[in-house]
């Protein structure tokens, strides 16, 4: 998750007042990047929501814009520069990694169900790792302007050995979301993370 500006505004000093003063865009209003943002600059005007934010910088409908996934890893090569990296702000911030999803299952269901479901999950993505060529193979007919390499380093963004077993720090980092987006008012009720396994 990565803010990003054009060539001509981004000799500016951007700082929290600046950004907050600033047009930009965002892909979505109920994105974990939007709640993430508003929490880096709580007193942010608006948002323009619009489904390609490059764009809207690139033809000043904004002067800056949070773009997501593989938008992340190509912005340079329309000429835009990363005001704010959304990922590394939460990390200085909470000292843990930044949620970017997650797999629910419902809370009725046996857990012996649940277990199985997660171990499948665990399973496939396991073999994924384990088989990473093929994998990636697959996965560049979904690429859109990306090489191999970049596309290897996109894939190891969302599938990495936190996909395989998240141990106890992103419960943590789901949990710190959530409390974030009710004390924000967000999310209407406080939510506690359960983590089948």
């Amino acid at each position: 998750m990565v803010q990003v500006t054009r060539d001509d505004v981004r000799q500016r000093a951007y700082t929290e007042a600046v950004i907050a003063r600033d047009s930009r865009t965002h892909p979505g209003s109920r994105r974990n990047i939007f709640k993430q943002r508003e929490r880096s600059q709580p007193h942010a005007p608006e948002f323009l929501n619009v489904c390609r934010p490059k764009d809207a910088v690139s033809d000043r409908s904004v002067d800056l814009g949070l773009i997501i996934h593989e938008a992340q890893l190509t912005y340079q090569k329309t000429g835009l520069h990363r005001v704010l990296d959304l990922g590394r702000w939460w990390k200085t911030k909470f000292d843990l990694p930044l949620p970017l999803g997650a797999n629910a299952l419902l809370r009725s269901l046996p857990s012996e169900i649940q277990s199985e479901c997660c171990r499948l999950m665990r399973d496939s993505i396991q073999y994924a790792l384990d088989h990473r060529e093929e994998a990636l193979s697959y996965a560049l007919q979904f690429a859109r302007d990306m090489d191999t390499r970049l596309a290897d380093k996109f894939v190891g963004m969302y599938v990495n050995h936190y996909t395989v077993d998240c141990g106890d720090i992103i419960p943590k980092a789901a949990q710190k979301l959530l409390d974030l987006g009710y004390e924000a008012g967000l999310i209407p009720r406080r939510v506690e993370v359960e983590f089948a396994r």
